[in-house]
């Protein structure tokens, strides 16, 4: 399930994991530091079947333990962790199809 996500391999997983857990006792460290509001990490798919995609955002949906959402193209699975916020994401071709012809005119647009 994991080819379909942009996401590191099975071998880097630890080495990110402990980044996490590094940044966050610098960040307790250090309580004078600014951090973010509600950051997000986002697993985002490959592009890939409409089916396929949606099927890999409701395996982390379910792992997560919450609903997917569809809205607007997009499929996402969200889970809140405080202020952090944890998601899978999937972009419809239908979307990805209408962004790549919008971006196919930038060169053409003079400001």
């Amino acid at each position: 399930m994991s080819e379909v996500f942009l996401a590191l391999d099975a071998a880097e997983r630890p080495g990110f994991v402990r980044g996490l857990h590094t940044l966050a006792d610098f960040l307790e460290a250090h309580p004078h530091l600014p951090v973010p509001r509600g950051p997000a990490l986002s697993l985002y798919t490959q592009p890939g079947s409409d089916v396929l995609v949606r099927c890999a955002v409701e395996h982390v949906a379910a792992c997560l333990g919450v609903p997917p959402v569809h809205e607007a193209g997009i499929y996402r699975a969200a889970r809140w962790f405080g202020p952090l916020t944890f998601e899978a994401v999937a972009i419809s071709t239908r979307v990805r199809d209408e962004q790549a012809a919008r971006a196919s005119y930038e060169h053409a647009i003079r400001l």
